[in-house]
């Protein structure tokens, strides 16, 4: 709409010379929204602050509409680096990345590539993004380092399937139906069987042996779907959540 006003019936966001091929994904943030293309482009608008839009820069060259607090466009832009190997020292600085799905979160974003890898960024407390650390990112890093079984960091290279986020917490699933976790694990939301938070991605090693095909998350809360159609839940449970007969953490 190129402004900041609300509208209280559904408005048409006009088409942009950036735009060039239908949108096939959307996906909404608290004060910011994605849209993906079918040409595997991927357009951010809203709010800007903890680089949730992955714009880099506030006055990047792509972004239209008027400003706000040097911070928010109001107009759909072209995500130029969060669809980069941004950082990689094996890619030159500018290779694309087809994106395949997208989410947004309350100030952060997730991203899977064609080729199956996680994309992160934005506001990063509690570890949410996966990269170590509480660092906030205004570029799209992709996940590539987990802790192996001996509890030691070790290159990502499983082919990521989906993803799911709660308030300080995050979930990915494998192509293969192995689950992994990452940032705060206060309430068992991670299911470590220990109430410790995680700076890289960790595989749930209590679904091992099963074949999860989905994967949800609520705010300190966790649950897993497999193929014969089980549900596994774990973390928060004081209002009933998890589903276990009791209003006890798990």
């Amino acid at each position: 709409l190129s402004n900041f006003e609300s509208v209280n019936t559904p408005f048409q966001i006009p088409p942009t010379e950036f735009m060039e091929s239908p949108i096939v994904q959307i996906a909404c943030g608290a004060t910011h929204t994605a849209a993906l293309s079918a040409s595997s482009e991927l357009y951010t608008w809203g709010e800007g602050r903890d680089g949730r839009l992955g714009h880099e820069e506030s006055n990047h060259p792509g972004l239209r509409g008027t400003s706000k607090n040097g911070d928010c466009t109001s107009a759909p832009a072209v995500v130029v680096t969060a669809v980069m190997r941004w950082g990689d020292p094996n890619f030159d600085r500018g290779t694309w990345i087809k994106v395949a799905a997208v989410g947004c979160f309350s100030d952060f974003c997730f991203a899977v590539s064609a080729a199956g890898e996680l994309f992160t960024w934005g506001n990063g407390a509690h570890g949410r993004l996966g990269h170590r650390g509480d660092a906030n990112l205004r570029t799209a890093r992709a996940i590539g380092t987990c802790v192996g079984q001996t509890g030691s960091p070790k290159p990502f290279t499983e082919t990521v399937e989906r993803f799911a986020c709660g308030a300080r917490h995050a979930l990915l699933l494998t192509t293969s139906g192995m689950v992994y976790a990452w940032g705060d694990g206060s309430d068992g939301q991670l299911g470590f069987h220990v109430l410790e938070s995680a700076e890289y991605p960790q595989e749930v090693v209590t679904l091992r042996g099963e074949v999860v095909v989905a994967i949800a998350a609520g705010a300190a809360h966790s649950a897993a779907l497999t193929v014969a159609g089980d549900v596994f839940t774990w973390g928060k449970g004081q209002d009933g959540q998890l589903g276990h007969g009791d209003f006890a953490n798990q």
